[in-house]
């Protein structure tokens, strides 16, 4: 889930951008507010995962997490 958020994260300032393009500005400024908002809650979702892995020492899972992040890009 953090993954799929996290790229949301990535494609949402070029569909701002085409937004803004096409002269929609109501629908790119919700989505500045939701990206805004989404930054921190992928932030905090983040430090709570891998806290929780470190606890667990759950490092599989981790390097899980980075590489399928990395290849997703």
């Amino acid at each position: 889930h953090i993954v799929q958020e996290g790229h949301g994260l990535d494609v949402t300032p070029k569909i701002i951008q085409r937004l803004r393009s096409a002269g929609d500005i109501d629908s790119a400024t919700v989505l500045e507010t939701i990206l805004f908002e989404e930054v921190s809650h992928v932030t905090k979702g983040f430090k709570w995962f891998t806290h929780i892995c470190q606890r667990d020492k759950l490092v599989f899972f981790i390097f899980i997490f980075f590489y399928i992040s990395f290849h997703l890009k």
